[in-house]
């Protein structure tokens, strides 16, 4: 069973080390992936969503290695949940329609 959770940790860090760079990449240089693009109005809230993610992300990972109790795994990974639903929203945020005011950085 230990096993499992350190594969599953490893696939998840993997996760988020992918939105970590395009994170990165949306933040510092207002780079979308090409999927992406024509949905993504506002590159850097999308890359602080992202970011947000991957430290989500590696939390749960190692929340599944670290936490040996039971009830503690499931709370954390409970709030994993949460916190992601969170930052589903402020990603939701980036692809507001192009009419909403402009601000520093945006994509037009």
């Amino acid at each position: 069973m230990r096993v499992m959770f350190i594969c599953f940790a490893i696939a998840i860090s993997l996760a988020g080390l992918v939105a970590l760079a395009a994170g990165i990449a949306a933040l510092t240089r207002g780079w979308i992936p090409p999927k992406s693009r024509q949905l993504i109005v506002r590159p850097r809230i999308y890359g602080w969503g992202m970011v947000g993610f991957a430290g989500c992300a590696f939390l749960v990972a190692a929340n599944w290695v670290l936490v040996t109790d039971p009830t503690l795994r499931q709370l954390g990974q409970t709030a994993g949940l949460l916190a992601v639903i969170v930052i589903a929203y402020v990603a939701r945020a980036s692809r507001l329609p192009a009419d909403v005011e402009a601000q520093e950085g945006d994509k037009l």
